[in-house]
């Protein structure tokens, strides 16, 4: 039978990004995951711009994408550099990327996926067992797999502190979707900031560092939101109240779930 994912969603209420630097290089299998799923993600974004300099120039390009480098306005994340060539006369890419705290790398090329080496570590996902023990199998039927974040139950968020709602996307089922609405019920403005973002990035925005996002809203009263998500990892929901002012505010989240299929 095919195993089911296990979604685990934690509320965790925390101070906004003021935490001090660690200045560690994250080494775990977590992490590998991460920087791997970040230069899927630029990959793919890649091709958005290749096609945009294609119809201008007939043709793809070739060289080096990154941050002081963007193509058409596209810039890949924090710490990743893309380097393009072209075959074909230019009509057909390949890009690889690289990531600055791994030595794993991703290469892409329509219409194949993006293919990382080494392969991102799974083993965290694996059911625990002891030392002596057998694997135990699932005994649960494939099919989607819906998961509520939260409750309609009001929560109240201190002035520039946010409440983050934590859920890990397992195989076999990694496509999913978080949707929702959070509203802003009562102090100040009401106007609360909205993200979804991996754990790590997370991290990054806790210390105060650069952070990718994604789903990042402005400051609003209601925000409804529909993020695609393909990549398996821990994930974050977080509600911020960005207001410097003394002022709590209560926000209520309506309908938040995660949607996955296999």
């Amino acid at each position: 039978m095919k195993s089911c994912p296990t979604i685990l969603i934690t509320l965790v209420s925390m101070l906004g990004p003021t935490a001090s630097l660690n200045g560690q290089a994250r080494t775990s299998a977590a992490a590998e995951r991460d920087y791997a799923s970040t230069m899927k993600a630029d990959l793919r974004r890649l091709a958005t711009a290749e096609e945009a300099y294609f119809s201008d120039n007939n043709g793809y390009y070739a060289g080096i994408v990154a941050a002081s480098q963007p193509l058409y306005g596209f810039s890949p994340s924090a710490n990743v550099t893309l380097k393009v060539s072209t075959v074909d006369g230019g009509h057909q890419w390949i890009a690889t990327a690289t990531h600055a705290l791994t030595p794993t790398t991703c290469t892409y090329q329509l219409p194949g996926p993006a293919v990382c080496s080494p392969p991102p570590d799974t083993s965290m996902f694996a059911t625990p067992r002891g030392a002596d023990s057998q694997p135990v199998v699932s005994t649960e039927t494939g099919g989607p797999k819906t998961t509520t974040i939260g409750s309609a139950k009001p929560v109240r968020i201190r002035a520039t502190r946010s409440q983050s709602w934590q859920f890990d996307v397992r195989p076999p089922r990694t496509r999913c979707v978080v949707s929702g609405q959070v509203v802003g019920l009562s102090g100040g403005d009401k106007k609360v900031v909205v993200m979804v973002m991996t754990e790590f990035a997370y991290q990054d925005w806790m210390n105060s560092r650069p952070a990718r996002t994604y789903f990042e809203s402005a400051p609003r009263i209601e925000i409804p939101f529909d993020v695609r998500l393909e990549e398996e990892g821990r994930y974050r929901l977080v509600v911020w109240n960005q207001s410097r002012t003394p002022t709590s505010k209560s926000i209520q989240l309506q309908e938040t779930k995660v949607d996955c299929t296999q």
